[in-house]
Formats: C-alpha cells, sequence, structure tokens
C-alpha cells in the first residue's frame, strides 16, 4: 500500500528549501527556463584502498521538475569527474538541466514560471455569454450578465502576517497550496492577499524580514 511519507506542510517547507538550493545555491545550474526545480547536489569523496580519496570523487545531483507538481525525478551521478570542476553544482546539475529540458519537451509538459496568460474571448448573443479560452478548455455558458470566468476558486488565502517560514508553509500546506519564500525571519507581505481566492495550483509569495525587536535583542 502507497502512503503518504511526510504531512504536506512538511513537504512544502522541504520543497521550498530545494527550491531555493537551484534558484540562488549550489545548484543554479539545474535551473531549466520556464520552470521550477527543487534538488540538491552531492560531493563525496571515493573510498580508494580503503581511505577517503582527494584526488576521485562523486558528485551528484538529485532533484524533480515543476516543483510544485512533479512530472519527473531525476537522478545524475558522476563517477570520478576530470578536471579542476568536480562538484555535484559544476558536473552533474547541467546534466539534469538538459535532461530535464528535453524531457518536458517530450511529455509537452506546459511551463510553470511565467506562463503566458490564457486569452479570454467573450462573445454575447440575446440570450447567453459564452465564453472561452483561446487555445484551452472552453467555459461552459453563462446566463446573461454573468462575467466570464477564466477558473475557479477552491478556498480564500489565509493570512499568514507574522509567522515563520515553517509556521506559514505549514498553514499553506494544509491547504495545498504552494509558497515561495524570500528572506528569513517573519512573514511581512504575502501576495496573494488575505481573503483573496486561491485555488489549488496558486503558489504564494511570501517576503520575510527579522522582527527588529529580536534583532534588537540579539545585539544586546
Amino acid at each position: 500500500m502507497i502512503q503518504r511519507a511526510v504531512d504536506p506542510g512538511t513537504a512544502a517547507e522541504l520543497t521550498a528549501i530545494m527550491e531555493q538550493v537551484v534558484e540562488r545555491g549550489t545548484a543554479r545550474n539545474a535551473q531549466v527556463p520556464g520552470y521550477s526545480v527543487a534538488g540538491k547536489t552531492g560531493t563525496a569523496e571515493k573510498l580508494i584502498d580503503g581511505r577517503y580519496s582527494s584526488d576521485h570523487h562523486n558528485a551528484s545531483f538529485i532533484g524533480f521538475v515543476p516543483s510544485r507538481a512533479p512530472a519527473f525525478a531525476a537522478l545524475v551521478m558522476i563517477d570520478t569527474p576530470r578536471g579542476e570542476r568536480f562538484t555535484g553544482g559544476a558536473v552533474a546539475a547541467p546534466v539534469f538541466q538538459r535532461i530535464a529540458a528535453a524531457a518536458l519537451r517530450h511529455l509537452a509538459v506546459p511551463p510553470t514560471l511565467n506562463p503566458q496568460p490564457p486569452v479570454l474571448i467573450a462573445q454575447r448573443t440575446p440570450r447567453r455569454i459564452v465564453a472561452s479560452l483561446a487555445g484551452h478548455r472552453s467555459v461552459a455558458p453563462a446566463a446573461a450578465g454573468d462575467a466570464p470566468v477564466a477558473g475557479a476558486s477552491c478556498c480564500s488565502m489565509p493570512d499568514v502576517h507574522g509567522l515563520s517560514a515553517r509556521q506559514a508553509l505549514s498553514v499553506l500546506g494544509r491547504l495545498r497550496l504552494g509558497a515561495r519564500v524570500h528572506g528569513i525571519g517573519l512573514v511581512v507581505s504575502q501576495d496573494p492577499s488575505p481573503g483573496a481566492p486561491v485555488g489549488p495550483d496558486t503558489t504564494a509569495v511570501l517576503h520575510l524580514e527579522r522582527h527588529p525587536a529580536a534583532a534588537d535583542e540579539s545585539d544586546g
């Protein structure tokens, strides 16, 4: 029987951490334009004749993409890379990037970062408004006077101001909402704003800063 290994809040927090590894950490070479990638690099000395060798390494990168709705995961391991650059971020992450880019094209996975917005086309008739999304699925006809709706929301965005990253991600995880975290400390701003309608594809953006009071206390 397949069971969940970790709760949604923990999974969301770990995903956000691994996204940062790719966005600004050791795995920047694993970035795939148009897609969110999460992963971790690895660099290990090999055991040669019973001793760890500083000249022989295993370099690796494991990641999944798109990070919030993975199409696949892949592990790249390079046995004893040659040259001055031998870390996972330098030699394994670029291989993952090329594999992932080709696989996403083959699987026809749509971009998840800054996708082109759908074009809403509305045609008014005497008794109804027919709305459709150009290049996307059609929307059922609505009653006269109703506004076309491009998507449906599942719930309202909670207010996570003043929470730590762990607390905020736990709250969002229970609603199955993704999040991108910037900074450290407590949440000082969020997008969407509290109360805004959100759906299962929503990824919230949280900006954190150190609490001024906490900073003053630490200085003392």
